[in-house]
């Protein structure tokens, strides 16, 4: 159907792609080496040629040896079979572990650790590292000079020092971890030319100390008087302990986001700083910087006064001041019990919940979100086909069953708009033992189909013969309850003429509601009375006559029972962006669910919770809500394909951090239609995401043709 294609498209999840130089030989290390092997990493390094490869195989105890490479583009790695990375050490009387003195330089999937003394990693050439660990020493990571790139990079530091120090170059940490009790970056510039940081999707936080913190990040005045400093923080956590006294010196910089000394250019995008020793989240001392570049609402001041211009990207509060006006920025509003540091752009809340944080719908601030998932497990193996076109996977768990997994899916089965059945789009159900193999339901419980034969398979719910219930079921998420199910569902219908969209006698297109059904076995559903959440503007009113303050074509709900209160989310039409934008509906415990009128939509619907947000879907895990949609906006790709799957992130379902995109899989051009669910297996517990693979091809066809799934593991 083309008016609901525009909400199906999906794809989220993380996969990174690294480049590894060419090579003409793999040199093998192993502790027990047969003939052509090596026993030591400098052995193979002696051996090897420029341009060459060095893969450790054996992991049965570290390699003690102190690494410098002085050939170009060796490529150093651990075997693919390993199940933990081999591990670089080097004496206590050395300066460094590993030391890359030659550009081109690779290095995936291993370890260095450094005694307390130590430099674990220094290079003074281009490089780059990948899926590495860096642990102890003075320093954990120098830069000395060149380019380089770090991905998905665990640093840590046991000094006070350092975990990362930076003297010149260009840096770039991608999705990477950095601790240390003192200072986990450090930019200290020694050279004229211009020392550039960009630190994105990563993790900056700091390690309870008994000598106190210093700030996560620190740029140091360096000792050239010409230095040039740059920094970009994008789309990161820095995560302090709380601690306010450190390092024996009064006044020092102790437990800040970022502080630094002399000019530097520095830009915060996006970014959550939580816990703090101080108020404060970014300042500056001595001489005045050049000035800085703040983005939204998610920066919070400590009382000062700066002589520099101010830029506030997004925001309504502030815009730029101009040249050495003098500024006080003060914090609007504090929770040093929570440090949940939020500012807001209109006024303070009136209102704290019992954990402390304020309750404003209006405010952008969020709190630690700090990555809590391992990577996403990708194996493109399809779960569910052989039909026309289905998707949105929605998956609940019943432990006393032998089939302990439900899935309700929908779409058409065997043929277009399901034919013998009436409507159009309509919802089935399916079963499994292990989230691999399923059986759909036959129409009897006795009959289910496990070999892909869409033609046997039967709807449980399809359209009824209302004006906003007759063409379209679909969209189900479910919950069950003291032994019922309750279902929230997408349905449209031909509006008030009655009259099918594009008709020539069709006068107002067609209505998007969303319903509500109860259960008592998962199969045979009673309706709610009248859709639970309708926007009566669009009642025989045509879409395309969508004005400046039209919000209507709700759709796409995702339910929730969260401590005792029932949250609905859901997708509609906000007219600005002229984009599918994400609201949030609630009922009171102890109301019924299936009760229209016990639905509040709880934000104005000009202020949506993310705009650019449809299809989507939240659960909540340890505190935290994980929404998955499928928005636009996927680099480098047009029509269906620039929508694709993303993650947001919120500690209340009201306010969010939208994360980056996860690609789709190799042999589809579009994931599409995600589905987040939890469960444990073998005693640790897996975030799985269900999404529907769109056929492609030239001309392109929209429709889906297999569902796969994902999972990452959630650690404690």
């Amino acid at each position: 159907m083309r008016y609901l294609q525009i909400h199906r498209i999906i794809c989220t999840a993380i996969i990174i792609s690294f480049y590894s130089s060419g090579y003409t030989a793999a040199l093998e290390v192993t502790h027990q080496p047969k003939s052509g092997q090596f026993e030591s990493i400098n052995a193979a390094l002696k051996k090897a040629k420029p341009g060459e490869t060095i893969t450790i195989i054996d992991n049965s105890a570290p390699y003690t040896e102190v690494i410098l490479i002085s050939k170009e583009n060796i490529t150093l790695r651990a075997d693919s079979s390993l199940d933990k990375p081999p591990i670089i050490t080097a004496g206590i009387e050395n300066e460094v572990v590993l030391d890359c003195k030659s550009a081109g330089s690779t290095f995936e999937n291993i370890t260095i650790f450094a005694n307390t003394n130590q430099i674990g990693f220094r290079t003074e050439k281009d490089a780059a590292l990948l899926n590495c660990t860096i642990k102890g020493g003075i320093y954990s990571f120098e830069q000395q000079a060149g380019t380089i790139s770090l991905t998905n990079c665990n640093i840590g530091s046991d000094s006070i020092k350092s975990a990362c120090l930076i003297r010149s170059g260009k840096t770039r940490f991608n999705k990477c971890t950095m601790t240390s009790p003192g200072v986990s970056l450090t930019i200290q510039t020694d050279k004229p030319q211009l020392t550039e940081v960009i630190c994105e999707f990563s993790v900056i936080k700091a390690q309870p100390s008994e000598k106190g913190l210093g700030s996560l990040i620190v740029l140091n005045p360096g000792t050239h008087p010409d230095q040039k400093r740059r920094l970009l923080i994008d789309n990161c956590d820095l995560i302090g302990k709380g601690q306010n006294a450190g390092g024996g010196k009064e006044g020092w910089h102790i437990g800040g986001g970022i502080y630094y000394y002399g000019p530097a250019d520095v830009t915060v995008i996006d970014t959550i700083f939580y816990d703090l020793g101080y108020p404060f989240l970014l300042i500056q001392a001595n001489n005045q910087p050049e000035g800085y570049l703040l983005n939204e609402d998610y920066c919070l001041y400590q009382k000062t006064t700066i002589n520099v211009p101010l830029f506030l990207r997004k925001g309504s509060l502030m815009n730029l001041l101009g040249n050495n006006s003098k500024i006080v920025i003060e914090p609007i509003y504090v929770n040093p019990e929570a440090r949940d540091y939020r500012l807001f752009k209109d006024s303070p809340p009136t209102k704290i919940n019992s954990t402390g944080t304020p309750s404003y719908a209006g405010s952008q601030g969020v709190s630690d979100l700090a990555a809590d998932c391992g990577d996403w497990q990708r194996v493109e193996t399809t779960i569910l086909s052989g039909f026309n076109n289905m998707y949105n996977c929605h998956i609940i768990e019943e432990s006393e069953d032998p089939y302990r997994y439900k899935m309700y899916f929908f779409g058409w089965a065997a043929n277009t708009c399901n034919s013998g059945y009436s409507g159009c789009d309509a919802i089935f159900l399916a079963r499994s033992k292990d989230l691999v193999h399923w059986q759909v339901y036959c129409g009897d419980n006795s009959l289910w189909d496990g070999t892909g034969n869409a033609e046997l398979w039967v709807p449980v719910i399809t359209a009824d013969n209302k004006f906003y219930d007759q063409w379209h079921n679909g969209d189900p998420s479910v919950v069950k309850h003291n032994g019922t199910y309750y279902m929230a569902y997408s349905a449209t219908g031909f509006d008030a003429d009655g009259v099918p969209e594009g008709l020539p006698s069709d006068t107002d297109a067609y209505i998007s509601v969303v319903m509500g059904a109860f259960s008592t076995d998962g199969i045979h559903w009673q309706r709610s009375a009248a859709p639970l959440l309708m926007c009566g503007d669009e009642i025989g009113r045509h879409e395309s006559q969508r004005a400046a303050d039209y919000y209507g074509v709700f759709h796409r709900p995702s339910l929730m029972l969260d401590e005792g209160k029932w949250r609905l989310w859901f997708d509609y039409w906000h007219p600005k962006p002229n984009a599918c934008s994400m609201g949030l509906a609630e009922c009171p415990s102890g109301a019924d669910p299936m009760n229209p009128d016990s639905w509040t939509i709880v934000h104005p619907l000009s202020k949506p919770l993310l705009i650019n947000w449809p299809n989507p879907d939240i659960i909540k895990v340890d505190g935290t809500y994980y929404s998955f949609s499928d928005p636009s906006g996927y680099p480098g790709a047009k029509g269906w394909s620039s929508r694709q799957i993303r993650e947001a992130r919120s500690i209340d379902g009201l306010n969010w951090v939208v994360l980056d995109f996860i690609p789709p899989d190799s042999d589809t051009p579009s994931c599409h239609v995600p589905e987040a669910f939890l469960t444990t297996i073998n005693g640790q517990k897996w975030m799985y995401l269900f999404y529907a693979c769109q056929i492609g091809g030239d001309p392109y066809d929209y429709r889906y043709d297999r569902v796969r799934a994902m999972r990452r593991e959630i650690q404690k």
